[in-house]
């Protein structure tokens, strides 16, 4: 069947904004916040989050903006909509559009050699280019997989000159092109290109590329300790209770994870970028295309933007983890919906309190998981050890007496995996964001996991492949 014309999908598009409009209108919008309140309540209490701030947008239009719980125990300080966070990796979506902006002005180009940019810190030739850093493409190693590298991340007198300087002594993880993995190392590199070609700090381009023009107050890089009440507190939990998270030396976190703002102010970001009042639209249609690496599968991935749909809605979207905090934004471009979801405990999937609201704003059921009897072959093929082209981060997946279980080192995830049918497994926890894919045509020896609100390539190991 055709597509239909342009004129006629922006008809539907009006239409449905229309009508989604008039669902979040007078009393029905009354209903619909406190159906919202009821489900962010529900995912606090489930993953134990101290505090929890959400906004919702249509358009330009704020259609709810809340806090829940407290954004510091010790003083009792609540959560509120402008309560600022960390956003850790969702970062990663400004340094791209500031890498586009100053391709849009020639100051760079996408097709620029890495080494052009920073040649202290890429001796890997001339083949990676900027794009490759921002498609997770390059083959750069990931900077927490050098045990030297990870440290400094912990320690205050460590600089990101001093973490690519040990990145760069690395050699490549996988020939530039030939493999999506995902890389904060890469980021860090274009952070450092977008200071080369402007002259500033990077923050400091940001704030007058974005921040100001934009009216964004609360966007800016992230200071080492947190002021409550204005700024949130970041926590873990220990026994089941929250603990102070240890802070994360924000210096080295240069592009890939050191902005703070509020939920607020990141609903309109993904607005505003979306609907391309941050880009131009060319610019922004190869941001948000996805990745094609030379070998594998082709990413759904773009550049700083993920666009895995929600019940085959198109969305795009970022996660981000840092010191004590995680967040989750999306935007919805048939419905012009975006969403920010910012809260001050680690290793909790904040993507799944993103997704239900979605569902509970747009009218959608909630999926419902049907557990079956695990085939031979899929057990067979499931089992193992995989890698995703971060060196030491190995996940192993095991068939025993207590089922079919995953482990991975931090920051993934591990549970029990539940056959749903057609080669997936799903996490019994969060079997809306955390799963496994078998691939439809028998291989072994590859499969999608899904993690972080992406789809990661995962190969099974040598070592593992020679014991089979």
């Amino acid at each position: 069947m055709a597509a239909a014309p342009a004129s006629t999908q922006r008809m539907r598009a009006t239409l449905l904004a229309a009508v989604f409009a008039a669902l979040l209108a007078g009393p029905a919008a009354a209903t619909k916040a406190e159906a919202i309140d009821a489900t962010v309540r529900k995912a606090q209490e489930r993953l134990r989050i101290p505090g929890i701030s959400v906004a919702v947008l249509r358009g330009d239009r704020l259609l709810y903006a809340r806090g829940f719980g407290r954004a510091d125990i010790a003083s009792n300080a609540p959560a509120t909509a402008e309560t600022v966070y960390p956003l850790g990796s969702i970062s990663k979506q400004f340094t791209a559009a500031a890498v586009l902006r100053l391709a849009e002005s020639g100051r760079l180009a996408l097709a620029d050699p890495v080494v052009r940019h920073v040649p202290e810190y890429w001796p890997h030739g001339e083949q990676a280019t900027l794009e490759h850093l921002l498609r997770h493409t390059s083959g750069v190693r990931e900077f927490f997989s050098v045990p030297a590298a990870a440290k400094l991340i912990d320690d205050p007198r460590g600089t990101i000159d001093d973490v690519m300087a040990l990145v760069a002594r690395e050699p490549l993880v996988f020939p530039t092109g030939s493999r999506w993995s995902y890389s904060n190392s890469g980021y860090h590199l274009a952070a450092r290109a977008i200071e080369k070609a402007t002259g500033q700090p990077y923050e400091h381009f940001l704030d007058v590329a974005f921040f100001r023009p934009l009216r964004l107050a609360s966007l800016h890089h992230c200071k080492q300790t947190p002021q409550p009440p204005a700024e949130a507190t970041g926590y873990g939990l220990r026994g089941g209770r929250p603990v102070v998270a240890r802070s994360e030396n924000m210096s080295t976190a240069r592009g890939d994870g050191g902005l703070c703002g509020n939920a607020v102010d990141l609903a309109r970001w993904m607005s505003l970028l979306a609907r391309g009042e941050v880009l131009a639209a060319d610019s922004f249609a190869a941001m948000s295309r996805p990745s094609l690496p030379t070998r594998g599968p082709a990413a759904p991935y773009g550049m700083g933007l993920g666009m895995l749909p929600l019940d085959g809605r198109p969305r795009i979207s970022h996660t981000g983890e840092i010191g004590g905090y995680s967040a989750a934004a999306a935007y919805y471009p048939q419905e012009q919906l975006a969403i920010a979801v910012l809260t001050n405990l680690a290793g909790r999937p904040p993507e799944s309190i993103e997704r239900a609201i979605a569902r509970t704003v747009l009218g959608l059921p909630t999926p419902r998981t049907a557990v079956q009897p695990a085939p031979a072959d899929a057990r067979r093929r499931v089992a193992g050890s995989w890698e995703i082209g971060i060196p030491a981060f190995v996940i192993e997946i095991s068939d025993g007496a207590d089922g079919v279980r995953v482990r991975m080192p931090p920051p993934g995830w591990r549970d029990t995996l539940r056959y749903q049918g057609e080669g997936r497994w799903t996490s019994a926890q969060e079997p809306d964001v955390h799963y496994v894919q078998l691939p439809a045509d028998g291989d072994a020896d590859s499969l999608t996991i899904g993690m972080g609100d992406m789809h990661w390539d995962a190969r099974r190991t040598n070592s593992d492949a020679a014991s089979r």
